[in-house]
């Protein structure tokens, strides 16, 4: 968990408690404030809530599995997803006891660099290398719009250029193995909240900055 969030005193006996009931070696639960319609176990919903404070593993499930490190945002998402190229399946729960904060400085609120964006590329890489054949139809559209949302952006808007060349080649590799589509993520680009009003205009920067 991040260290500025807080946790109800019940939070660990409700999510043991989901667990036990659904018999899965992972349960995913919800912040407070989340719809609970959001959390389930697809790999759309981890794309999109992947985050690893509100869920709750067996240490069998885990294996040897990690975080990727150095990387500070998303890591939990790729974490995740690992899991899911293997197999695992996650439970849901309704229980509603992390709250979560957000502050100055924050890894949500800091301008990543382009270190950090290659080895998030890199990850997401390596996820959908173990990613069955026969799963790909479920897995290529929701990777590629979480990566090219985020990564494209930086691609349109970023300041510090560093890595940019060897971050095309991956998603090129990527492309060229099907395991990554650009066109999954047509008309769903996303912008900073400042810049809807000019949609029209970022939308060509970032279509551009998108080019493969």
């Amino acid at each position: 968990m991040d260290g500025d969030d807080v946790l109800s005193p019940e939070w660990f006996l409700r999510l043991a408690e989901a667990m036990m009931r659904s018999g899965s070696p992972a349960v995913r639960a919800r912040w407070s404030g989340e719809d609970v319609e959001s959390v389930g176990d697809d790999v759309a919903g981890v794309c999109r809530y992947g985050y690893a404070c509100v869920c709750l593993y067996r240490c069998e499930a885990i294996g040897e599995t990690r975080f990727v490190e150095g990387l500070g945002f998303a890591e939990d998402a790729l974490f995740n997803l690992a899991l899911m190229a293997r197999g695992l399946r996650f439970g849901s729960c309704s229980c509603d006891g992390y709250f979560y904060r957000q502050r100055e400085g924050s890894a949500k609120r800091r301008e990543v660099g382009g270190a950090e964006w290659l080895k998030f590329v890199r990850g997401c890489e390596a996820v959908m290398s173990r990613v069955p054949a026969d799963r790909l139809p479920e897995w290529v559209p929701s990777v590629s719009r979480m990566l090219f949302s985020h990564v494209g952006r930086w691609f349109a808007f970023g300041g510090e250029r560093a890595c940019e060349s060897e971050m095309r080649e991956c998603l090129k590799r990527m492309i060229a193995a099907g395991r990554l589509s650009i066109g999954a993520t047509k008309r769903k680009y996303r912008f900073p909240r400042k810049e809807y009003r000019h949609g029209r205009q970022y939308g060509r920067i970032y279509r551009a900055a998108l080019s493969f």
